[in-house]
């Protein structure tokens, strides 16, 4: 279900919420136009109700009138006769009328009460006109026929739904016309039609009084019942109490009258004088009075019901019209509502396209303090946190893009310089190999050097103990000089080749700067013993000439030759001596001029790899300045405010 919502669109969405709405609105409005429905249906049902009614008070009126008129012929008076007839047509008439509407009432009881009573007229009528009916008889048919009739009428009131009616002044009218009203006027209709018949035979024995008296309670408590229920109806309806006073009172003092008529007349009289058609007449008046008070009765009944259903029906249109109203109102206020949501909406989506789109210039916006608006605002708060991003990226971009340039150069010229740097380092090592392999010749030299000058401090020592002998052995002496000159100049050489390299050395050691420092010191000792070498050399060399002229001069210096071997002695331990530092100091040089040579190598093999590494570096710049190219683009993607 989540899923199939999360696909509608707003407006769908929207939709279904509307179309909830009215299906929760449905059952109560359904509920409603049922029920209202239904109670205008019963009020109109009563309203139909109300012209079969009076159609069947007024045959039961008539009928009354014609048991009246009936009693009086029979009594005795027969120019009554011409009013009975007239009254019988009537009767016949207004039997066919109600025939006509009672053919539209589904009541089978009814029905058969009907034709019951019609045939009772039919044949009470027919009995009448023949005077085949003695008048006692005669007016206990024409009661039993108004009996029957009030009973349908009755039936009428249910089959209708007056007697139910759910308003208090309806109801109570409906009682007091339909129900107490007849039941009165039946009462005073029996009285005028007795009363009629006993004056008119001009005597009234004690069962007629008696009968009288009965029927004058009778009318009384009916005429109580009716005042009572018209005053619960008068008493919701102020008008209507004042329009029914006078009737109601004219009504009320004619029953009495008529009662203490009856009384005075008929009751308690011994004759019998009242004319029987004043009588007549009297009662008839009093009867119009209460049928004048149904009237009004019956008016304001059908009025109440028409003005109900008129309510009813103006209340269910209303009902209707202010839910469609209120639907229309609720269906532009639910528009216009979805419509703010979709525009706000449609404005966040397309800010949100501008951004994704890289524009983040500014745009109006709508300004509304609900949820979407807060997110709108909080969307531009975005808009502006993402222009100051993307301008200090694209400045930054800028700078590392120009920094990465300089580097890149940088790098590159660093690179240059390290190359060169590691060619003369490979030089300087392949200089520094040869002069390895010089002074490692000069130390063997010297160490040769050194056994020969202790070869001659031991022949110098022999010397001296062979004074005797040196004049024979002086060619040997001069040619061992010889030799010993031959050496020396080698010596010399060495020194002279040492003072070389280690001037070479010192050059080298000046062009590697700083890494080349402690190669100089180096350099400057090995320097520095070459040349006390030569120095050395240079003395022993003299001190042999100055030999090889004494050994020459042997003969004659013969005296002075103890004293000579003595300082060759001493001079030849000094050069054994001079010779045997020289040979520690050719070790010492060697062992240094290797451990330069290894540096040497070392700073050659770091020098190409801090080339390399420069090469990476370069390398590495160049990716950054590309990289920082891209960031750039990338950044130029975004449009902001000038």
């Amino acid at each position: 279900m989540s899923n199939l919502i999360h696909r509608l669109r707003l407006s769908h969405k929207f939709g279904l919420l509307a179309l909830l709405g009215a299906l929760m609105l449905a059952p109560p409005m359904t509920y409603y136009l049922v029920d209202a429905e239904a109670e205008l249906a019963y009020t109109r049902q009563e309203v139909a109700g109300l012209q079969p009614s009076a159609a069947l008070l007024k045959l039961i009126r008539l009928t009354q009138q014609h048991r009246g008129l009936t009693a009086t012929v029979l009594g005795g008076k027969a120019e009554a006769e011409g009013q009975r007839a007239e009254r019988q047509r009537e009767v016949d008439q207004a039997l066919g009328e109600f025939a006509a509407l009672a053919a539209g009432i589904e009541d089978p009881k009814f029905a058969e009460g009907w034709q019951q009573a019609q045939q009772q007229w039919k044949t009470l009528s027919a009995q009448v006109a023949q005077r085949q009916l003695a008048a006692p008889a005669s007016f206990a048919g024409h009661s039993a026929l108004v009996e029957l009739q009030l009973d349908l009428h009755g039936r009428l009131v249910s089959h209708y739904g007056l007697d139910l009616d759910p308003e208090p002044v309806s109801y109570h009218l409906v009682i007091a016309t339909m129900t107490q009203l007849p039941q009165l006027t039946e009462q005073l209709g029996k009285l005028r039609g007795s009363g009629s018949g006993i004056l008119a035979r001009g005597q009234a024995t004690v069962a007629d009084r008696a009968m009288l008296g009965g029927l004058s309670e009778s009318a009384r408590g009916e005429m109580h019942q009716l005042l009572t229920t018209l005053e619960r109806a008068l008493e919701h309806d102020p008008a209507l109490r004042e329009r029914m006073t006078g009737p109601i009172e004219q009504a009320r003092a004619g029953v009495e009258r008529t009662r203490e008529t009856l009384r005075t007349e008929l009751i308690e009289a011994e004759v019998l004088t009242l004319p029987s058609a004043e009588y007549f007449q009297a009662t008839t008046k009093v009867i119009d009075q209460v049928f004048a008070v149904h009237g009004l009765a019956s008016e304001a009944l059908a009025t109440a019901l028409q003005d109900r259903t008129e309510r009813l029906q103006r209340n269910e249109w209303l009902v209707i019209g202010l839910s469609v109203l209120m639907v229309g109102l609720c269906g532009l206020l639910a528009r216009s509502i979805v419509r703010s949501i979709l525009q706000a909406t449609d404005d966040a989506r397309r800010m949100a396209e501008r951004i994704a789109a890289g524009d983040l210039s500014p745009e109006p916006l709508r300004t509304s303090e609900d949820e979407l608006g807060r997110m709108m605002q909080a969307m531009e708060a975005m808009r502006l946190s993402l222009t100051e991003v993307v301008g200090t990226v694209r400045e930054n971009a800028v700078s590392v893009a120009a920094a990465s340039a300089q580097i890149a150069q940088g790098n590159i010229d660093l690179s240059s310089r390290t190359e060169q740097q590691a060619a003369a380092l490979q030089q300087t090592a392949a200089t520094m190999d040869q002069l390895g392999s010089t002074v490692s010749h000069n130390a063997d030299h010297a160490r040769e050097a050194d056994g020969l000058a202790r070869e001659a401090s031991e022949l110098a020592s022999r010397g001296g103990q062979m004074v005797s002998q040196v004049v024979g052995t002086m060619g040997g002496i001069s040619e061992a000089s010889r030799k010993i000159g031959d050496i020396i100049g080698v010596i010399d050489s060495i020194a002279f080749q040492t003072n070389i390299l280690a001037l070479n050395a010192a050059v080298e050691a000046a062009r590697a700067g700083e890494q080349g420092r402690g190669f100089a010191v180096v350099a400057t000792e090995v320097r520095n013993l070459a040349q006390r070498s030569a120095e050395a050399a240079r003395e022993i060399k003299a001190l042999i000439s100055a030999s090889v002229e004494r050994v020459e001069q042997g003969v004659s210096l013969v005296d002075q030759t103890g004293r000579s071997v003595g300082e060759v002695v001493a001079s030849i331990r000094r050069v054994s001596d001079i010779v045997a530092q020289i040979s520690a100091a050719s070790a010492e040089q060697s062992t240094g001029v290797a451990q330069v040579g290894q540096a040497v190598t070392q700073m050659d093999r770091a020098t190409q790899q801090n080339a390399a590494l420069v090469e990476q570096s370069a390398a590495a710049a160049g990716t950054l300045k590309s990289q920082a190219e891209q960031l750039v683009d990338a950044v130029a993607r975004f449009r902001v405010a000038a």
